[in-house]
């Protein structure tokens, strides 16, 4: 139900021939609860919004978590998890938020499962909330094959016998060039 609400209350009259006896009172009844809400979850990598990612790449998953009540919400339970056969918990917070805060959280992970379709979902919960029902997000996240982009840089194009030979790279993945690490990448100068 809304926060706010307004009734009207007209008492049982017992002499209904005498106009004198009617009356009417304006009541204002609050709900005087917390009301928890998760918004805006996004999942990004390399400072791109994506909904895939591979094994070992590190995600960032952010999101909002408003307190909208009238009142402080005490013991809020702040979890981020994979849905599915494992469900797997990737954060777990336990936090108080005053009336009209807002929190803002940027969960790092580094993506750890198998290849498959998950749900990932953003749950904030407190007892007596008044609205449960946006206490809890899901957004589709996809594990994929790794796919490597490999950029390989020389110091010079023309060398002589002798000449030191200086190669460095760069070994990233996707559109968004995320960044992979402990890969091994071997260099043949033919």
């Amino acid at each position: 139900p809304p926060s706010n609400l307004t009734y009207t209350h007209v008492p049982e009259m017992d002499d209904p021939t005498n106009d004198n006896n009617r009356a009417s009172q304006v009541l204002e009844v609050n709900d005087n609860r917390p009301d928890i809400a998760v918004t805006d979850i996004t999942v990004s990598s390399n400072n791109v919004n994506v909904t895939s990612g591979t094994k070992g790449e590190r995600v960032i998953i952010s999101f909002k978590v408003q307190n909208r009540g009238l009142v402080d919400a005490t013991n809020v339970a702040v979890r981020v998890y994979l849905d599915g056969e494992n469900g797997v918990i990737l954060f777990e917070q336990l936090r108080n938020i005053g009336k009209n805060e807002t929190v803002m959280y940027n969960v790092p992970w580094t993506v750890n499962v198998t290849m498959a379709d998950y749900s990932l979902v953003v749950s904030a919960n407190v007892s007596a909330d008044s609205n449960s029902t946006n206490n809890e997000v899901e957004a589709s996240f996809k594990v994929v094959a790794l796919n490597p982009d490999i950029e390989i840089t020389l110091g010079k194009t023309d060398y002589s016998p002798g000449d030191a030979i200086f190669v460095g790279g760069r070994v990233t993945h996707g559109a968004h060039k995320a960044p992979l690490s402990g890969l091994t990448v071997s260099v043949v100068l033919t």
